[in-house]
């Protein structure tokens, strides 16, 4: 019934085929757990190349903080296949979309502040989210009579 649901939403003239999604997904999570690394690790074992040398040490507070924020991201994240794909509610998952475009931003932002790599390796991530949240938010303005 998902599917049926799905495949008759008006969708964007942006939208990418349904291939496109786990392979971006795929290496996202990659990236992004890459550049967690990076910083909570003071470098890890990209240390010690150039590209992986810390700018600054981040304090154990702050290394606490991304942590609960990386994490939250993370629930949001997950959460958003239920709301969207489960529970029908288009407008729901946007805001919920839009909750981890910010804690991305933010992410991204913090990461750079330490690590020139950790940084860069959330920008795609940062696109994406901003990306699915164009695409999402089409959908629900187009689509009002199939949410719930």
């Amino acid at each position: 019934e998902t599917t049926k649901w799905y495949k008759g939403l008006k969708k964007s003239p942006g939208n990418p085929p349904n291939w496109v999604f786990p392979v971006v997904w795929t290496s996202l999570y990659i990236s992004m757990n890459v550049a967690t690394y990076i910083v909570l690790n003071d470098g890890g074992i990209f240390g010690k190349y150039d590209i992986g040398k810390m700018k600054q040490i981040a304090s154990d507070s702050e290394k606490a903080k991304l942590k609960y924020i990386y994490g939250a991201h993370l629930v949001l994240n997950f959460l958003f296949t239920p709301i969207f794909f489960g529970s029908k509610k288009l407008g729901l998952a946007f805001l919920d979309i839009v909750s981890v475009l910010g804690l991305v931003v933010y992410l991204q932002r913090a990461y750079s502040k330490y690590n020139s790599l950790a940084g860069y390796l959330f920008i795609p991530y940062v696109m994406w989210v901003s990306y699915a949240s164009y695409l999402n938010l089409y959908l629900w303005r187009n689509n009002k009579d199939k949410s719930q």
